[in-house]
């Protein structure tokens, strides 16, 4: 083994490595085990949340979980984006908690992140909040006329 001499600088020698891309592969919800992860990252997220009338479970029990994976098809960065606007939506209504009703209002934006090429699939494909189905009026059908006794054709009234 060769020994170091005091004075002289051990010479490093550096490998270039390859660039290594690193895929996030989004979250999935049909499975057993993938909803929980999915719930288990929400907790953590939900853990994190700072508004004053947020409440244990609020994002992790009851509709939330499944409408969160409906608005953001799992991606991470889309959830992400969902929670910070609707967080700075929550305590700018004074409302101070995350609702579906509050995040139904808001459209997730990215902006223009710089350097990625929407044509790669490096932008995901944004999922627009649920459409406000308006409820159909209740009320009185009109009358239907088709069996309506006209008359034999062609006859005149005298």
């Amino acid at each position: 083994m060769h020994e170091q001499q005091p004075g002289h600088a051990q010479q490093v020698v550096r490998h270039r490595q390859p660039r290594r891309e690193q895929v996030v592969v989004p979250f999935s919800y049909d499975t057993a085990e993938s909803t929980d992860a999915w719930i288990q990252h929400l907790a953590g997220i939900e853990d994190q949340v700072r508004l004053f009338r947020a409440e244990a479970g609020m994002l992790t029990e009851g509709v939330m979980p499944e409408y969160l994976f409906r608005r953001t098809r799992g991606i991470v960065g889309l959830l992400e984006r969902l929670i910070e606007d609707g967080c700075t939506q929550a305590i700018d209504s004074g409302d101070e908690r995350l609702t579906t009703e509050l995040l139904d209002e808001i459209d997730i934006n990215l902006g223009n992140p710089a350097g990625r090429l929407p044509d790669a699939g490096e932008v995901p494909d944004v999922p627009k909040p649920p459409a406000e189905t308006k409820p159909k009026p209740v009320g009185k059908r009109p009358r239907n006329t088709v069996f309506d006794d006209r008359g034999l054709p062609g006859s005149a009234a005298d």
